[in-house]
């Protein structure tokens, strides 16, 4: 088969970017014949199989549309005549880029990597830490949700425009977790078929076992406010108080980081918290052998993250929050422990109860290399793919009606002036929830969220 995979993003920036070039090396060795379309904002590729076109990840004046890019997947297709597109991530690309995909007719297959298919701003979270049921409208704008993180109006609107045409073109969808599989449901987007993702084995052979750190606690990931890293400082506090050998690494670079680094001084946590920034991928694994536990405090709805499948292969227990497709992979009690999101208090509890506990942390250790070995037959992980690839292509391509384009192209041009505007203002796009509020009117009058922010 000639599959073209395509994702928002080239480089290996997370999960869904590692799982997009490891598929495509996956499938080539199978037998198929597979392309990469992607983007990305610091290089060029042209090759036969492979094209990155180089732009920004986030640009106001081209979310609905962006006629270059639809070309340069149109001519790139044209030459490789894909028998099926498996779409990843689209979340950078404009929400008209869909029409470009349908009008390559042929059937598209979506991996749904996180909730941006269904939420503004990927959360799926309200204000005060309720799930929400999802899908982008006027409630976007009426229940404060930008308070998570910004958005405005032409946010919401491309969001919405993605989703209805998501509807149309996609033949079948996949989620790691049956939590995002349901949310996409809801929002009448289908059929969605869950399918974990794979963890290679021989990431960790057990000739190279290392011994661990029974006190040390380590979180790999992204410093930015949904990830909860704010949480677990605050947890941790309480728990070197009772624990003072207790120690934590934090692996990862973000928006948030100078705000941590000072939490920690002010708290007089210097000596228990290390800060190492972001660190090669193989150096992150190598740190899953030598501690006690990966600690997920997320306060956003998590899909189904690598971090802990190749935590579970490595025997590494996790202390996670109860959030989106997490308890799916984390049993409470038998692989790690769960938390309540957004509680330090629980955290602090449940870390605690961990440390103090090295017959406890053996025994779940074991457990997870035990439930590991369900995400580790590439065969079996294939061979599901290409059920859902076959059934995709035996249903129609689902072309999408010609008057989205008219709509795009008008909503468009009202988007750009908005931008040229900024442009002229000095703005530069930063104020996008002052300049969303003018614009509310799209979606109705955006409510005062709860707590006074104004």
């Amino acid at each position: 088969m000639r599959i073209l995979q395509l994702n928002h993003r080239f480089e290996e920036i997370g999960g869904a970017e590692v799982y997009f070039r490891s598929l495509a090396r996956w499938q080539r060795e199978r037998g198929h014949e597979v392309a990469l379309f992607a983007a990305s904002p610091e290089r060029a590729v042209d090759e036969p199989d492979t094209l990155v076109v180089e732009r920004p990840s986030f640009d106001l004046k081209r979310l609905l549309e962006d006629p270059d890019l639809d070309g340069r997947l149109a001519r790139f297709a044209q030459a490789f005549r894909p028998d099926l597109v498996h779409v990843h991530n689209l979340y950078s690309f404009p929400a008209g880029f869909v029409l470009a995909l349908a009008a390559l007719e042929v059937p598209i297959v979506q991996t749904v990597h996180d909730l941006s298919i269904v939420c503004t701003n990927g959360w799926c979270v309200l204000p005060d830490g309720e799930v929400c049921e999802g899908g982008p409208g006027r409630k976007c704008l009426e229940r404060g949700c930008e308070s998570n993180a910004p958005y405005d109006a032409r946010l919401v609107q491309t969001a919405a425009f993605r989703l209805a045409l998501l509807r149309t073109s996609i033949a079948a969808f996949v989620s790691p977790s049956e939590f995002v599989a349901d949310r996409c449901r809801r929002s009448r987007l289908g059929p969605v078929e869950v399918v974990p993702y794979y963890v290679d084995p021989a990431l960790f052979p057990e000739e190279e076992a290392q011994a661990r750190d029974s006190k040390r606690l380590l979180f790999a990931g992204r410093l930015s406010r949904e990830k909860g890293v704010h949480t677990l400082i605050e947890a941790l506090r309480t728990v070197v108080d009772r624990d003072p050998a207790a120690t934590l690494t934090v692996l990862g670079d973000g928006d948030q980081l100078a705000a941590l680094r000072a939490r920690v001084a002010e708290l007089g946590l210097e000596k228990s918290v290390s800060f190492r920034g972001a660190r090669p991928r193989a150096e992150v694994l190598s740190e899953l052998r030598r501690c006690a536990a990966l600690v997920l405090p997320s306060e956003w709805c998590e899909n189904s993250p690598v971090s802990i499948y190749e935590s579970l292969l490595a025997g590494l227990p996790v202390v996670a929050t109860r959030m989106g497709g997490i308890p799916e992979l984390v049993r409470d009690g038998v692989t790690g422990l769960l938390a309540e999101p957004r509680s330090a208090d629980s955290l602090a509890e449940r870390l605690l109860t961990l440390l103090g506990d090295e017959a406890l942390q053996a025994k779940l250790s074991g457990n997870a290399k035990e439930h590991a070995h369900r995400y580790s037959d590439l065969e079996a992980h294939l061979a599901r793919l290409e059920s859902v690839y076959a059934d995709a292509r035996a249903g129609s391509t689902g072309a999408t009606s010609a008057d989205w384009a008219d709509l795009l192209a008008c909503s468009q041009l009202v988007q750009t002036r908005y931008a040229e505007f900024e442009d002229w203002a000095g703005f530069g796009g930063r104020p996008r929830r002052m300049l969303g509020k003018l614009a509310g009117g799209l979606f109705g009058a955006p409510r005062k969220p709860a707590g006074g922010r104004p």
